[in-house]
Parts: C-alpha cells; sequence; structure tokens
C-alpha cells in the first residue's frame, strides 16, 4: 500500500504568467507551477498539440524570451519541468518519462495524463489556490489546502507514483524543511 507525505509543508500555487517576461507572458495563460516543500515543483501545463513524448526542442526558439504562440509555452513549460500534469483524453490516468532540456546531461520528466475534464477541475482550483498561496513566500501549508481536487491529485497520484524521485517524496515525509537562504 503506497502511503501520502504526512508533513505539512508548505504549498505555492502560481500562474506562469506572473514569472514570465514580456511579450512571451501571455503565452502561458493556463500554465500553473505548484511548488510544494518550497522545493518540489509540479507544472500544470493545458492540452498540448504536440504528441509526445517524445517531444522535440528544435520547435523552440533558442531564446525562449522570443516564444510568440500557447503551444510553443506549452512545450517549453513541459521541457523544462521534472513533473508535469496534462490532459490527454486518450492517456488519462497513465504516466510516461521523458528526456527534458538539461542543465548538463541527459535528465528525465515525468508526466502525468488526466481527462480533460479533470483537468478542468484542476485549472478553476489552482487559479482559486493561486489567489491564496501564490505569493513569493507560501503563505499556506498543504493540510490548509487538502480539500481541494488539485491537492488530493499530487498527494495521492503523483507523489506516490513510482517514477517520482524519492529524494523529493522524502522531502514530502519526514517534514524536512529547507534551510533559509541568505536573499529570503
Amino acid at each position: 500500500m503506497k502511503t501520502t507525505p504526512r508533513s505539512d509543508y508548505p504549498v505555492r500555487v502560481r500562474p506562469r504568467v506572473w514569472d514570465e517576461p514580456e511579450p512571451a507572458a501571455p503565452h502561458y495563460a493556463g500554465v500553473y507551477d505548484v511548488t510544494l516543500n518550497s522545493l518540489v515543483d509540479i507544472a500544470f501545463v493545458p492540452h498540448l498539440t504536440t504528441p509526445g513524448p517524445p517531444f522535440d526542442p528544435r520547435a523552440l526558439p533558442d531564446n525562449f524570451d522570443l516564444i510568440d504562440d500557447p503551444q510553443q509555452a506549452r512545450l517549453a513549460a513541459v521541457l523544462l519541468a521534472q513533473y508535469v500534469v496534462t490532459p490527454d483524453p486518450g492517456r488519462a490516468g497513465s504516466v510516461a518519462s521523458f528526456e527534458r532540456i538539461p542543465d548538463e546531461g541527459p535528465v528525465r520528466g515525468v508526466l502525468f495524463f488526466v481527462s480533460p475534464e479533470l483537468f478542468s477541475v484542476f485549472e478553476r482550483e489552482l487559479g482559486e489556490l493561486s489567489e491564496m498561496v501564490g505569493g513569493l513566500h507560501p503563505a499556506g501549508t498543504v493540510h490548509y489546502v487538502a480539500d481541494r481536487a488539485v491537492i488530493r491529485f499530487l498527494r495521492e497520484w503523483v507523489v506516490t507514483s513510482d517514477l517520482f524521485r524519492p529524494e523529493d517524496a522524502a522531502l514530502l515525509q519526514s517534514g524536512h524543511r529547507p534551510e533559509a537562504s541568505a536573499d529570503s
């Protein structure tokens, strides 16, 4: 039996448009970043018209500040993320690994496919949560927002997945909190 995280770690939810530079920012509409315990990031990315994995990073400009359409923005969001939740009616309920754009050497990411209907619920909740816990420093904990379907999904399906990195799971099981940085 898989267990869900027990610790009450901080949760932050931010629409990607808040963090991207103009003129690319509007193309990230609908993409949300959820950060658990200040270290584990999960991207929620609307439907991709580019089938994958594998994904072709050559479809993106060399400078991501020059992204000029939503599909490029979504592809960039996927290729830069460790964990991604995205709708796909044909693959809902499945999980796949993929090759990301690496900082150094090959890096694997994980895609969690959900139905478009469930993703719509997540989008609505993420919009609400971004108003509650969207600040640069998380103002809420996982227990504070645990009644949301999107948080239950993360705790019961993403974090317990066999493809979730053990070191990330340990951050959410043990209650470990990262040390405060000098610039916080």
